[in-house]
């Protein structure tokens, strides 16, 4: 029997990309006070990937958004960047906290991150990445998830 491949789409992707932040956040979260070194592994981890998919986001998927001034979604791509960046800061403390053991601080840290995260990716999934797809053509979809999966070799490889 020929296997069916299914076309994935830019948000198909990113969402994968999102579940495995998801997954990590939920790691570190699951041995706060157990294994310390687990910890610190993971977050790097977490760290890697999600300034990997900022990177992706901003260089290779933002370029093609660009609204008019007179649509509701003209500030979208400068909003999103910024909540880039607290997202960042907020990885930075939990890096110093990690540095110095302070589970407390840590344990606050990371439920702001991770819904800061939720809210971000919230609103990727159900507004900014279903709009993008409908004003990119067939080659500029292709060229941005081609982008994507040479960031992120362990996503799906249905293409």
């Amino acid at each position: 029997m020929k296997s069916i491949k299914i076309k994935k789409t830019i948000k198909d992707l990113m969402l994968e990309q999102h579940c495995l932040l998801e997954g990590l956040i939920n790691k570190v979260e699951e041995n706060l006070g157990k294994d310390y070194k687990f910890i610190i592994d993971v977050f790097d981890e977490l760290k890697w990937e999600f300034e990997k998919h900022i990177f992706i986001e901003e260089k290779a998927i933002f370029k093609f958004f660009n609204p008019t001034k007179e649509e509701n979604y003209y500030d979208t791509v400068p909003n999103l960047i910024k909540e880039h960046n607290s997202l960042l800061e907020i990885m930075n403390e939990i890096e110093d906290d990690l540095a110095i053991k302070d589970i407390k601080d840590i344990t606050e840290d990371m439920a702001e991150f991770k819904n800061l995260l939720i809210k971000h990716k919230e609103f990727e999934e159900k507004t900014f990445y279903p709009d993008l797809e409908k004003r990119l053509n067939e080659i500029q979809k292709e060229n941005i998830i081609k982008k994507i999966k040479n960031s992120f070799p362990g996503l799906s490889n249905h293409y």
